[in-house]
């Protein structure tokens, strides 16, 4: 599997892993889920071209960081970690 799909279905599992660390009343879950997004980032970043791609796969591989990133800040916060601005 892609490095790309990898990240984009644990991007897509984000909600389940909130709630079921919700219900659980596990925030390692969270920690755990955070984790595993943020080692399949580097491996899709090291791996896909993004601003020398098509245009089409650069739009959507665009999007993935996006929604990454957006899981990643989002998740800090629930376990209560400030986000970097910049890495």
């Amino acid at each position: 599997m892609s490095e790309e799909k990898s990240l984009a279905l644990l991007i897509a599992k984000w909600p389940e892993v909130v709630r079921d660390a919700a219900e659980s009343f596990r925030p390692s879950l969270v920690a755990q889920h955070l984790y595993a997004v943020a080692k399949s980032f580097a491996a899709f970043y090291e791996n896909a071209q993004v601003l020398n791609a098509s245009p089409e796969d650069r739009a959507v591989r665009l999007s993935i960081i996006a929604a990454a990133a957006l899981v990643l800040k989002n998740g800090l916060a629930l376990i209560g970690i400030e986000a970097p601005e910049e890495m």
